[in-house]
This record gives structure tokens, sequence and C-alpha cells, in this order.
């Protein structure tokens, strides 16, 4: 509320200022920035399309207007505005910051790292173009090059609180889940009201299976941005893993709800709907996840499943193959096509996948138990009886 007030009182004084004389370019410039600033873009539009009549090669108005043009949506034109700030003033560092931001929004993600590199080749002490550059690297998969860029965002501006956020993200994709958690705490400490940072700490505790104490901050996530669909569909997750498949099911209902084409969501419906033994609907649920990603391999498992309990084994077989074409290291995969060649009588095949699931997770007993049914179907009852112990072992039986 100060805040807005000082735009206020600042927008008083540029209109005062245009009014003793309204061919100030200057005036014009800081109108349209406190207009922007309370969100009146289309007169803030109007008030740099002043400065650049009056002056149209003035670099200020141009990279005013191109932020403006970019609040409204319409980023083609902000790009424009941008490249007309640099054609005059080459080395604006915020121009070349504000272009790699929209070039960020638009996917160029090559093109809008080129941009932050320019604003800092410009100023070395943008904390916003460090930000920018860690998060252009993140979605590249240079995650050491981007921590370095977040560390320095931070350096320059211990408070700006994606910064924190971004190294958090980038912490956790490198499984350094406590510094990670540590990162998104600072972020929230910063700003109470920012949902992804507790929807990171949730990530960080969630990976380090603390359930409920991760439950409890995806809570929070929501309670912040009740339209936050990630977090609804971890939450769903996480209510799974606690035995709580109602709850569960309404998580991924309410992230649906928001937004109907996330196929993580439909992928944790589905499975839901499956452990309810809803399997037509499960089904249907496995089909909306593939038609938004037909390469989510666990979505292909999982209506290989759900086809299985509707006796569609044909169908399951297909399902599961196109799970292993898309992900050949799956292990419960390769576990559920042993299982379902058993069911059709194949037992040279349900042994091969049984061994291929042993050979990508053999601490799991179920694959040695596969293994095992299928060596009796075999007559091979000595192997199939070490495979069976096997499995008792992995269950921490005692073997007879």
């Amino acid at each position: 509320q100060g805040l807005r007030a000082r735009h206020k009182e600042a927008l008083d004084a540029f209109n005062y200022a245009l009014g003793l004389n309204p061919a100030l370019v200057v005036s014009w410039n800081g109108k349209g920035t406190a207009l922007s600033a309370l969100h009146r873009y289309h007169e803030a539009l109007d008030a740099f399309n002043h400065a650049l009549q009056l002056d149209a090669r003035n670099a200020a108005a141009w990279n005013g207007k191109g932020a403006v043009l970019s609040s409204l949506k319409r980023p083609d034109e902000a790009i424009t505005a941008f490249d007309n700030a640099l054609h005059y003033d080459p080395r604006m560092a915020q121009a070349w910051n504000n272009k790699g931001l929209v070039l960020s929004q638009q996917g160029k993600t090559h093109l809008a790292l080129d941009a932050f590199e320019q604003a800092l080749r410009h100023d070395r002490t943008m904390a916003s173009s460090w930000n920018g550059k860690g998060n252009m690297l993140h979605e590249l998969g240079k995650l050491p090059e981007a921590l370095d860029a977040y560390e320095q965002a931070g350096r320059y501006n211990p408070a700006l609180v994606p910064a924190w956020n971004g190294k958090g993200s980038v912490l956790y994709d490198m499984r350094r889940y406590p510094e990670a958690y540590t990162a998104f705490d600072r972020a929230r400490s910063l700003d109470k009201g920012y949902a992804p940072a507790c929807y990171g700490m949730g990530q960080a505790l969630y990976a380090q299976r603390k359930l409920r104490p991760a439950l409890t901050l995806f809570d929070q996530a929501i309670k912040v941005d009740a339209n936050f669909v990630k977090a609804w569909t971890r939450r769903g997750n996480v209510l799974d893993e606690l035995g709580d498949r109602q709850r569960a099911l309404e998580s991924y209902n309410r992230a649906l709800a928001i937004d109907p084409h996330h196929a993580l969501a439909w992928q944790g419906k589905a499975a839901m709907l499956y452990h309810l033994q809803r399997y037509s609907e499960a089904l249907s649920a496995y089909d909306n996840a593939l038609k938004i990603n037909p390469t989510f391999a666990q979505a292909w498992n999982g209506k290989g499943n759900t086809l299985y309990r509707l006796g569609r084994y044909i169908q399951a077989l297909d399902a599961y193959d196109r799970a292993l074409r898309l992900n050949p290291r799956m292990p419960t995969a390769w576990h559920n096509k042993a299982l379902l060649y058993h069911q059709l009588e194949r037992y040279e095949e349900a042994l091969h996948a049984a061994e291929e699931a042993i050979r990508l997770d053999s601490h799991d007993p179920d694959p040695w138990q596969r293994k095992a049914d299928a060596l009796k179907r075999l007559r091979r009852r000595k192997d199939a009886r070490e495979a069976e112990a096997e499995a008792m072992r992995l269950r921490g039986l005692s073997v007879p």
C-alpha cells in the first residue's frame, strides 16, 4: 500500500511537471513508468508514445514502451521496441534484460540467454539478469552453471526471491535436498506469500520421504495460491503414499479443474481410480494423460495394468511394450509383462521378462517370485526353489 502511494505521488509530480512544460521527454517517461507501476498499462503506453513523438531516438522511452507492451501480452511488439532502444543505446543493460525476459516467456531459451549475457556485459551487477541467465541455463540442463548464476544474483541482491527459489530448484535437481530446502526457506522468509517457495520446500522434504511435513507445505502453497496445479498434484502423490486415496483423488480432481491438460494429474487420478478398482474410469484417465503426453512411459505402464484387470491381455501387452520402448529400464513394466505372459501361458517369455526386471532391480522380491512361477511351469524345479527362496529372503521371511 505504501509503495502504491509513492507511485501515485510520483505520477502527480510528473503531471505537474508536464503542466508546466509538456515538451519534457523525461517527464513523459517518468509518467509512463509510474502508470506502469500502477498497472495502468494503456495510459502508460500513451505516455511513452508521447515521449517518442517528441524524441523518436529516446532509448529510455523505447525500453519503457517495450516493458508495457510485454505487460499487455504483446510480445512481438515488445521485442521490436527493445530492439529500437538497443539501436539507439546498445549498452542499455535494462533493455537487454527486458528483451531476455520476453524471449524466455516465448520459449526462445538460447536467444534469451544471449540477451541476459549482453545485459551482464554492460552491467555485471544486474541481479535480475543473473537470475534470468540462471533460469535459461537451468532449462538447458546446465545445472552447475545455473547454480553459479543464481548465486551471483543473490550476491548482488540478497533479497531477490526468485533467485533463491531458482537456486533451490537447481539444488533439488542435483539431488542436494537439504541445501535445496534451505534455499527455498530463504525465499519464503523474504516473501511469506511466495507459493513456489512453499512448494519447493515440500518437494525437498518429499524427496527425503518426509511425507507429513511435505504435505503441510503443499497445503501452505495451495493456501497462498489456490490455482497452484503442481502443488495440488504433488499433494495427491503424498496422500496416495500415506494411504488416503480418496483425498488423493480429490486433490488430482482439483488440479484438473484448474488445468485439464496437466498429464501428471491425469496419471495420478488414473492410478487412484485403479487402486479403487474403478478400472473403466482409470482407463479413460490414462488415455487422457497419453493424449496430452504420448511419451509418458509411466502412464503406458499404468494403462497396461488397467487393461490386464479388465481381461484385455493383448492390449495390455501392447501398452507394456510401449512403456518399455520409451523407457527400457523400467523394472515395474518388465515385472508386469512377466505376470501377463504367465497368464497367457507363455512361460519362456515370462521368465525372460522377470529376469529383465531382476537385472534392473534385484532387491524387489516380486520379480523373483515371477521368475519362480515361470520356472515351475517350465519344470525347472531346483531353479524355481532358488528364485522363490530369494523372494522370501527379500521379504524378510525365513526360508524353509
